[in-house]
């Protein structure tokens, strides 16, 4: 980690330098395990439901909407909570313990489950008690990704502050190297969760690949408490507290005038984390009806791991953008140069268009051979142009909205800046899941069917692109209307 970017104009002494640059990676160390557990038992879920719950294709897709919105709303409640009641610590602590006991649940669920003939595909009745423990696992993960969420980032860049001193001092270049740290760990862990677990499950089976996700949760909650006594902590004391939003009447208003001012951006997210979020069910049913083998003879790609090509593209991009563009055209410029949060939105939300638009063609050519050349199935490699451009759309504009967020609200509000971007995510698998539930009901269930050959997937993509065209025109009209970012005018 970049110390010296880090700690730029904080302290000058060694050991609290040490400190800070310690409890941080513990914490995105904690993060990052979090992230290795939930994202370890998403990609293969569909299968899960579907094979051995006996669930239908958009009965399964339309629960696992419901609790990534959930699991992605939760962490800006628990943003309300830690800036103006428990604090951050505390509120990190409870949420990795319930996601521990969710987890827990989620791995009891491989041993209590219905009886299914994997022959027929027909599974016997799922029992109250089975469906219990099924529902809440999801429920449990959900509430525990809203305390850990909610805080990590900003109890991060607390500790930059060894002195209590305000969050406004901290230097741009160690928030800038504080969230590409952040991003950095996020990736690493959807890496291994969506290449080594998902080879796991695939291979031995569901319960020690859940069992996996159980360990690391475990590594996530001793790793934090144990850097427990290290850790620089603000509380929220009653009567003393150190959130404005307490202080006075007429701070709350000019608070809250912030946050309706930065919505309409907010809201352009919504559709392009719907792009490259949201489809992960319906890639995973694509993938396993492709041609999966490599070069490497008798290894084929587990339908659950094609995901972690896009978390390749979003790393590799970063890492592009850092270390070759942008010195590459300072130094063109004669100038530092950098890209505007604005721009950076707007590139990404651009890139989502012709991301999902590459998804609906690859659909279309794959159910066409499908049906015409029986036993023929396409190469399942071409679904690399759509993870690819959706690695540098999330990179782009992910990113930027999270410094869009954090620099434009108020520093009292640090904690429910850093969640916005996430509730991104919470409202695209609602309307995800409202889509699929219409285009179901609308078509007679021709789109989406439980043998993809017999649907028309490619439809739903294409609908989905003409949706990505609008929110770009869209967020042309309120980056307009939204006029100078703070950050951009500070640099």
């Amino acid at each position: 980690m970049d110390q010296e970017a880090l700690l730029a104009g904080k302290t000058t002494h060694q050991q609290p330098i040490k400190r800070s640059v310690s409890t941080i990676t513990i914490i995105l160390a904690s993060q990052a395990l979090e992230k290795l557990a939930y994202f370890g038992l998403v990609p293969n879920m569909i299968l899960y439901l579907t094979a051995e719950y006996g669930m239908g294709t958009a009965e399964a897709v339309n629960i696992l909407f419901l609790w990534s919105a959930v699991t992605n709303f939760f962490p800006l409640v628990g943003a309300f909570m830690a800036d103006s009641y428990t604090g951050r610590f505390p509120l990190i602590g409870f949420g990795s313990s319930i996601s521990l006991l969710g987890m827990l649940l989620s791995w009891l669920t491989t041993i209590i489950q219905p009886q299914c003939d994997k022959s027929t595909h027909v599974c016997q009745p799922t029992t109250p008690l089975q469906l219990f423990l099924l529902y809440s696992s999801f429920a449990l993960t959900s509430i525990g990704a809203g305390g850990v969420r909610s805080s990590c980032l900003a109890f991060a860049a607390d500790q930059l502050q060894p002195n209590h001193t305000s969050s406004s001092c901290i230097a741009t270049s160690a928030l800038e190297t504080l969230f590409n740290w952040y991003y950095i760990s996020i990736m690493l862990a959807c890496f291994l969760s969506q290449s080594l677990l998902v080879f796991v499950q695939t291979t031995y089976g569901w319960q020690i690949g859940f069992g996996v996700s159980v360990a690391a949760m475990g590594l996530s909650v001793a790793l934090f408490f144990a850097a427990s006594p290290f850790y620089v902590r603000f509380k929220c004391e009653s009567g003393h507290s150190r959130n404005p939003w307490k202080l006075c009447r007429v701070q709350q208003v000019e608070d809250l005038k912030s946050l309706i001012n930065v919505l309409p951006i907010w809201s352009t997210g919504i559709i392009s984390s719907l792009v490259t979020a949201c489809q992960v069910s319906f890639i995973v049913l694509q993938a396993k009806a492709m041609d999966r083998r490599t070069f490497i003879k008798g290894f084929e790609i587990p339908p659950g791991s094609y995901g972690l090509f896009m978390v390749i593209s979003f790393a590799l991009f970063l890492v592009l953008y850092d270390l070759v563009i942008v010195p590459l055209v300072s130094w063109t410029l004669r100038k530092p140069f950098r890209l505007g949060v604005m721009v950076r939105m707007g590139v990404g939300i651009a890139i989502s268009v012709l991301c999902i638009s590459t998804l609906a063609t690859v659909e279309y050519v794959r159910r066409k051979r499908a049906r015409e050349e029986r036993g023929t199935n396409l190469s399942a490699m071409w679904l690399l142009p759509y993870m690819i451009l959706g690695g540098i759309s999330e990179a782009l504009n992910s990113i930027a909205q999270n410094e869009f967020f954090y620099s434009e609200l108020p520093k009292s509000m640090s904690s429910v800046a850093t969640t916005l971007s996430g509730l991104n995510m919470a409202a695209a698998s609602l309307v995800s899941s409202w889509i699929v539930t219409v285009v179901d009901v609308t078509t007679c269930r021709n789109w989406i069917t439980e043998d993809i050959d017999e649907g028309h997937l490619d439809y739903y993509y294409w609908l989905v692109a003409g949706l990505s065209l609008l929110n770009l025109l869209y967020f042309v009209l309120c980056s307009k209307s939204y006029g100078t970012c703070k950050r951009e005018v500070e640099n």
